[in-house]
């Protein structure tokens, strides 16, 4: 059927990529550049294969911003390691500019991944400061989202609100902004995004910040 045939086409795309960047390791080798390069191989997104009803790139669930982000570069960071802290690829152009050795662009909310890089193999952030959630900006400005270790909050300009425990709910399945013991939670999570969009001046701070009365955002 149409899915299958569209996940062929897909696997056979991230094949030739895995070949290509092959071809580039393979020359950074013959010209003893390896050792010298920091590699970094992730994505501006995922794609959904059907999941949700979905195929394409949009939306805020899972298949499409949980990316791959692995680097290497021997002698800068410790091989082997995982850090579980969650990232946004506005931090990759911080990290790259301090790890060249020159300064980062002015306008940038972007944070230096090279506080997570202790060489420890543990799952949690090396940096006891850094903050473990990533906000989520859509470029038609109507939607938004904010993604805890716990929780992913999602607003609509026009009020298709959600809200998803990942923890138990990792593949998002389950829609639970309006569960009653929700609130506090629903309420406090629109509360920082407000303040992240005013102080990003987002062109979408102001139905962020009155998107969710308060009526909405306290269920008893």
């Amino acid at each position: 059927n149409l899915i299958r045939t569209i996940k062929a086409y897909c696997y056979a795309t991230i094949s030739f990529v895995d070949y290509q960047v092959g071809r580039i390791l393979q020359v950074l080798r013959d010209t003893g550049q390896l050792d010298r390069t920091l590699i970094i191989f992730t994505s501006d997104h995922g794609e959904y294969l059907g999941e949700h009803g979905l195929m394409g790139k949009n939306l805020m669930y899972r298949s499409a911003y949980h990316v791959p982000f692995v680097m290497r570069l021997p002698n800068g960071i410790s091989a082997g390691q995982r850090v579980g802290a969650m990232v946004t690829q506005n931090d990759f152009a911080t990290m790259i500019c301090n790890f060249a050795g020159v300064e980062a662009p002015p306008r940038r909310s972007g944070r230096d991944l090279r506080t997570l890089m202790n060489g420890s193999t543990a799952s949690q952030a090396a940096d006891p400061e850094w903050r473990d959630e990533v906000h989520q900006h859509h470029p038609g400005q109507a939607l938004v989202g904010l993604l805890t270790p716990r929780w992913h909050l999602i607003l609509h300009r026009d009020g298709e609100h959600r809200l998803f425990d990942l923890q138990n709910d990792p593949d998002e399945r389950r829609d639970c902004f309006t569960d009653s013991n929700c609130g506090s939670i629903i309420g406090a999570m629109h509360a920082r995004m407000s303040a992240h969009h005013e102080d990003t001046q987002s062109p979408a701070a102001a139905w962020v910040r009155n998107c969710v009365s308060a009526t909405e955002a306290v269920k008893q």
